[in-house]
C-alpha cells in the first residue's frame, strides 16, 4: 500500500479531519451548554503528531536510497507548510500595531519567524491569538533534525532512538511541573511523533503481525480509553497522559490502514474534507476566535457567544478552502518537481 502525490490513503486523511475536528471543537464550541463536552479536544493535536511522526519517517526510510532525500524533503516540507504560515505572520505584522492586545508582536516577532515561538511560551506564557503556534514551532525543529537520524541510522537504531525520546519525554514531565513544559520543551513532547515512527518502522519490519488483529484490539481499546480521559487520570501534565494517547492514537492509525469498520468511517466525505483544509484550519481558527472576543464576544453570555463561535467556524473552514485552492495548491504543485514517494509499504 501506498501514499504518494497522486495516490492518497483516503483514511489517514480521514484521520486528519478528525485531529482538526477535535481542536476546532475544544477551541470554538468548548462554552456554554457545550462545556466540558469538548475539553478534551486538545488530544487532536497528539493525533496530529502520531500522523506527522508516521508520514514523516516513512517518507524519509523509503527515499533515503536516494541521493539529496533530505535536501528534497526538505523543500517538499516548506513547501506545504511556511507558505501559508508567513503570509498569516505577514499579514498579522501588519495589523497587530492598531491593536492593544497584539502589540507585543513588534518585541517577539523573531520567535514566530523562526519557528521557536514554543520557547519563548515557555518562558513568557501564549501570545495570543498566535498561542497555538507552539506546535507548528515543535514539528519543524523535528523536520529539521530527525532526516538526519535516520541518515544515520538503521531502522531498528531508529526505533531506539524514538524509544529514547519517549522515555525522555516521561522522566522530564516526572522531574517538572510546570505546565508550559507541556507547550515549550520539544524534548518533553515527542511522544506522539515518536511513536508514529515506530509504528512506520515496524509496519515496514513486520506487517502482517504488526497488523492481523489490530481493528479487533483497537475496538477493545475505545472504552479504556475513554474512561481514562473522562477520569481525571488523563490531566495534560502527568507523565504518561501523552504516551498513553499516543499509544491510543497509533493503534487507530494503524487500524485506518486495513479494511474494516474504523477505514470505513474515517474515509467518509466529511471527514476527508476537514483532513484536506486542517493545515489552513488549523492555523485561521485561533484568529478568528480572539479577534472576536475582542470585538465584544467575551461580553456576551457564555450561550450567546456560541452563536459568535459558530460564525468564527464557518470563517474557518471558507478561509481555508479558499486559501487552499488560490495560494497553497501554487506551491503544492511545485513539490511535484520533487519526486513523488511511497510513505507506506
Amino acid at each position: 500500500m501506498y501514499q504518494t502525490e497522486n495516490t492518497r490513503i483516503k483514511s489517514l486523511d480521514g484521520l486528519r479531519g478528525l485531529a482538526i475536528l477535535l481542536v476546532l471543537f475544544l477551541h470554538l464550541f468548548n462554552h456554554g451548554f457545550l462545556y466540558p463536552f469538548f475539553t478534551f479536544g486538545w488530544i487532536g493535536v497528539e493525533l496530529f503528531f502520531v500522523l506527522s511522526g508516521f508520514l514523516i519517517t516513512g517518507i524519509l526510510i523509503d527515499t533515503k536510497p536516494k541521493k539529496g532525500f533530505i535536501q528534497s524533503f526538505l523543500v517538499r516540507r516548506a513547501l506545504r507548510t511556511l507558505p501559508l504560515y508567513y503570509l498569516v505572520l505577514i499579514l498579522f505584522g501588519i495589523i497587530a500595531p492598531f491593536f492593544g492586545p497584539t502589540r507585543w508582536f513588534a518585541q517577539y516577532q523573531f520567535f514566530f519567524w523562526t519557528h521557536t515561538s514554543n520557547f519563548l511560551f515557555l518562558d513568557k506564557g501564549f501570545f495570543n491569538p498566535l498561542g497555538h503556534f507552539w506546535s507548528l514551532a515543535l514539528e519543524e525543529q523535528f523536520y529539521l533534525i530527525w532526516p538526519f537520524i535516520v541518515l544515520v541510522g538503521n531502522k531498528k537504531q531508529i526505533i531506539g532512538v524514538a524509544i529514547s525520546l519517549i522515555v525522555l519525554g516521561i522522566g522530564l514531565r516526572f522531574a517538572y511541573s510546570d505546565p508550559m513544559l507541556f507547550y515549550g520543551m520539544p524534548l518533553a513532547h515527542l511522544d506522539g511523533i515518536s511513536m508514529g515512527a515506530i509504528i512506520a518502522i515496524v509496519i515496514r519490519l513486520e506487517t502482517k503481525i504488526v497488523c492481523k488483529h489490530i481493528n479487533a484490539v483497537f475496538l477493545l481499546l475505545i472504552i479504556p480509553f475513554l474512561v481514562f480521559m473522562i477520569s481525571g487520570a488523563s490531566e495534560k501534565k502527568a507523565p504518561f497522559t501523552l504516551t498513553i494517547i499516543s499509544f491510543f492514537f497509533g493503534i487507530m492509525l494503524l487500524s485506518a490502514l486495513h479494511a474494516g469498520v474504523v477505514e470505513k468511517i474515517l474515509s467518509t466525505k466529511v471527514l476527508l474534507f476537514f483532513g484536506k483544509y486542517s493545515y489552513g484550519m488549523y492555523v485561521f481558527n485561533s484568529l478568528f476566535f480572539y479577534f472576536s472576543n475582542w470585538a465584544g464576544a467575551d461580553r456576551l453570555s457564555e450561550n450567546q457567544r456560541l452563536i459568535v463561535y459558530l460564525g468564527d467556524f464557518i470563517l474557518t473552514i471558507i478561509a481555508s478552502y479558499i486559501s487552499y485552492h488560490l495560494f497553497e495548491s501554487k506551491f503544492l504543485r511545485l513539490k511535484q518537481k520533487h519526486y513523488s514517494q511511497p510513505v507506506l509499504k
